[in-house]
């Protein structure tokens, strides 16, 4: 059975700065017997701390220099996940808030809800469905890589979720920021893909609002629905503008 020290070198090596009991079974092909021992140790001694019930994390002693990403990606081994909403929006320069709170999007259900503590951020894992669980890429930071949202997926995110974890005036503010830098061929077939009509209302609703992306406009409008919705859904159901073409109800003041 190697040692602790060894086992630290090799979990550093290998970018495993969170891992599962199962993860060190088959890193040296040990018994669950022996593999409960070792870990054992290695809480004892504080070289890792337990998150939940079979998975570590290395101390933050350990990692002080290696990125929040970076330190996710490994929890995921770079697989079904990506950094969204909000912080995507921090990482694009979308907004300048500073956030103490990362958002992970995952198809994984098991991690649905729960959340970890790493240095000054909570971690906070969001089910996505499987079916929305695109538009995201890989990219580096400090010597390390993680996923995250691309520009147009991070603005539909936050529409998907806006009123749960974003609010609507983010999402006003994240359109014109990136507005220079959104392709809008892609942000049509996103929108598409997704087809959630609550969705497609309140983007049409802005885009023509903030005047930019026009050309997308008439294939998104053969989605809106019949029912008219609340532009802001977290706001009080007051109506200061009906928009007949987007079914949207104006619950916004100074927003016409």
């Amino acid at each position: 059975m190697p040692n602790v020290a060894t086992v630290v070198r090799d979990l550093i090596a290998n970018g495993k700065f969170i891992f599962s009991s199962e993860d060190i079974r088959n890193m040296y092909n040990l018994s669950p017997v022996q593999t409960w021992r070792l870990l054992r140790r290695m809480l004892d001694s504080g070289i890792i701390v337990k998150l939940w019930r079979g998975f570590f994390m290395l101390s933050e002693d350990m990692i002080i220099n290696v990125p929040i990403e970076a330190i996710i990606d490994s929890f995921f081994s770079g697989e079904h996940y990506y950094v969204g909403l909000s912080s995507a929006l921090v990482h694009w320069k979308a907004t300048e808030k500073i956030l103490t709170t990362i958002f992970v999007l995952t198809p994984k259900r098991t991690f649905c809800g729960r959340t970890i503590k790493v240095r000054r951020w909570e971690v906070r894992f969001v089910f996505l469905n499987e079916k929305f669980f695109f538009g995201f890429i890989r990219r580096p930071i400090r010597g390390y890589m993680f996923n995250v949202s691309d520009r147009e997926k991070t603005v539909l995110d936050c529409l998907l979720f806006v009123g749960t974890y974003v609010p609507f005036r983010d999402v006003i503010s994240a359109i014109i920021s990136l507005r220079p830098r959104i392709s809008c061929q892609k942000l049509l077939e996103y929108s598409l893909r997704i087809r959630k009509k609550a969705l497609i209302q309140r983007l049409g609703f802005l885009l023509e609002r903030i005047d930019t992306c026009t050309e997308i406009l008439k294939e998104l409008r053969e989605f809106v629905s019949s029912k008219y919705i609340y532009l802001d859904p977290t706001m009080d159901k007051v109506e200061f503008l009906r928009d007949e073409n987007w079914r949207i109800i104006v619950n916004i003041r100074g927003l016409k």
